[in-house]
């Protein structure tokens, strides 16, 4: 079970899991290891806006990845709810 680590590398928090045992929502995490904020989701459990984080713990702005699950860079967002 993956899990979220703190600054010193340590376990601090297990992410939620669907029945076939793939993470469904991973969330971020604040300072003192609390989660704040899951992320969005599609339909089939998949993260679709990954978010970046300020120091108040409030979503900033979407990332992109790689298929290393590296961000790989900002993206754009809108003020918008996306219909």
């Amino acid at each position: 079970m993956p899990v979220a680590w703190n600054h010193n590398g340590e376990s601090i928090m297990p992410v939620a899991w669907n029945h076939n045992g793939e993470s469904i929502m991973p969330v971020a995490w604040n300072h003192n290891g609390e989660s704040i904020m899951p992320v969005a989701w599609s339909h089939n459990g998949e993260s679709i806006m990954p978010v970046a984080w300020n120091h108040n713990g409030e979503s900033i702005m979407p990332i992109a990845w790689n298929h290393n699950g590296e961000s790989i860079m900002p993206v754009a967002c809108s003020l918008e709810p996306q219909q």
